[in-house]
């Protein structure tokens, strides 16, 4: 997955209503997106089908070697959806999933004007005291995940003792679902790389990146990138268009024969 985020938006309504679940996707990048909006976003949805296929073509890739994302960025993007929602239809229920690779970086937060100067600990303050239900999914046991997972309201005490993942190096923490459960491994409290799965609200850890506040820029050219994807596409193009070329004549050179 790279450097790229997703933020997986469910709101349940009354069962009254029309529609009783309402879907939405909010996508945030590293670094490497700028001068472009880190955060983007779709939906609203109401078919969880819909909310699959939309995910299947969301292209995984980039950071371009950074260690980090903008997850509080897509935090505050996340939380203004749950706000626009709840002008549309009052919530039952309000379920949040994070999808995601990259601890987050150490930025307040800048492009969502409403929660501006925030970090990344208030935001997850925020979903707690909203009601927010904040699931986490990664391809890493990483502390700052975990002390997001607390954060946000998660219980990590019980969450330890509940195994969803199929490989055990990779990182489910389920706020609000319940699901079939998988065998636990013979060391439950500790990943391959020896992290602790303890609470790590009882540490000093640092839910963000070791790099100082600062204004981030951007280290690489997006004109020169788009223009070296168009040409790798040209390229291939071209290639399948003389493979072609050659099939053909020599369909017609045995067709002579």
């Amino acid at each position: 997955m790279d450097n790229i985020g997703i933020f997986i938006i469910n709101q349940f309504c009354s069962i009254l209503q029309s529609s009783s679940a309402i879907y939405g996707i909010v996508v945030y990048e590293a670094n490497d997106c700028k001068p472009f909006p880190c955060c983007r976003s779709y939906g609203t949805f109401t078919s969880p089908q819909k909310v699959i296929k939309i995910i299947e073509k969301i292209d995984m890739i980039g950071g371009m070697a950074e260690s980090h994302a903008y997850m509080g960025e897509g935090l505050a993007t996340a939380l203004v959806f749950f706000e626009d929602l709840q002008e549309i239809r009052e919530a039952k229920q309000r379920h949040c999933i994070l999808i995601c690779n990259s601890p987050p970086y150490n930025f307040p937060i800048m492009e969502c004007e409403t929660y501006a100067g925030r970090s990344v600990d208030q935001m997850a303050n925020l979903f707690q005291e909203k009601g927010i239900l904040l699931s986490i999914l990664s391809a890493r046991k990483t502390p700052a995940l975990l002390k997001l997972f607390e954060k946000a309201g998660g219980d990590l005490q019980i969450s330890q003792n509940k195994n969803y993942a199929k490989d055990p190096r990779h990182l489910v923490l389920l706020n609000g679902y319940s699901l079939k459960e998988r065998p636990m491994s013979p060391t439950p409290a500790t990943t391959h790389s020896g992290l602790s799965m303890t609470s790590p609200l009882s540490t000093n850890v640092n839910i963000g990146s070791p790099v100082a506040p600062c204004t981030p820029f951007r280290t690489t050219n997006p004109v020169l990138a788009m223009q070296n994807q168009v040409q790798q596409q040209q390229q291939q193009q071209q290639q399948q268009q003389q493979q072609q070329q050659q099939q053909q004549q020599q369909q017609q050179q045995q067709q002579q024969q």
